[in-house]
């Protein structure tokens, strides 16, 4: 079953407009991502159940849990610049090093926008924040406020959705990263699943645990 993802998902980069196959994809990420959410719950349980039986002795779970946890978080290989790979330790370790030190030292081709800032107040705008806060201010704030929200819309909007997006862009343009939007997920927390804001940032909405650079995110 947990084999499923794969399978589709190279099928699809023979057949990338087939519909059958991005269906199918979307049904085995599903049902995979739920696996884990299983094995992680099971885990979860069978920790608290040997804590109780062993108390301070159980530490096998915690070792192998730490050890998997640094496994996932190792990189195996690096792939060089002429498109080689490499898997030596040395070697990962110098490209690394060699990576960020070129990016760290290059100028900045990117241009910071000029936004139209002044660089002090006008009197009416100094006036305006120095006046005493009225009580009708202090009612109408708390009054737009739900039991468990902030001021502002709530839910997801095209708005919210599009200012996201343009933060991303922006992001990219200043920094020269990239958000890999094929290897992430978006979760919208409590508000209910949009597809049109997924659609208008391009990612795609899940439920968790969500993906990031193609792994699932775990506690």
């Amino acid at each position: 079953m947990a084999e499923s993802p794969w399978i589709v998902s190279n099928q699809l980069f023979t057949h990338p407009q087939d519909h059958l196959l991005i269906r199918e994809e979307h049904a085995a990420r599903s049902s995979y991502l739920h696996l884990l959410s299983e094995e992680e719950s099971f885990a979860r349980q069978k920790s608290r159940q040997n804590f109780i039986q062993l108390g301070d002795r159980n530490t096998a779970y915690f070792y192998a849990a730490h050890a998997a946890h640094k496994a996932s978080n190792t990189f195996r290989k690096v792939q060089r610049l002429d498109g080689s790979f490499s898997e030596n330790a040395k070697d990962v370790r110098d490209e690394a090093i060699a990576f960020y030190q070129n990016l760290l030292n290059r100028e900045n081709q990117a241009e910071v926008p000029d936004f139209p800032l002044s660089s002090r107040l006008t009197s009416l705008e100094n006036a305006a924040i120095c006046k005493p806060v009225q009580q009708e201010e202090i009612f109408l704030t708390l009054r737009s406020m739900k039991g468990s929200s902030s001021p502002g819309p709530d839910d997801s909007n095209p708005t919210s959705a599009f200012t996201l997006r343009y933060l991303f862009l922006d992001f990219s343009n200043w920094s020269g990263l990239h958000l890999n939007t094929s290897k992430s997920q978006l979760f919208l927390g409590v508000a209910p699943a949009n597809t049109s804001f997924s659609q208008i940032i391009d990612i795609e909405h899940a439920p968790l645990p969500t993906k990031y650079l193609g792994l699932p995110l775990k506690a």
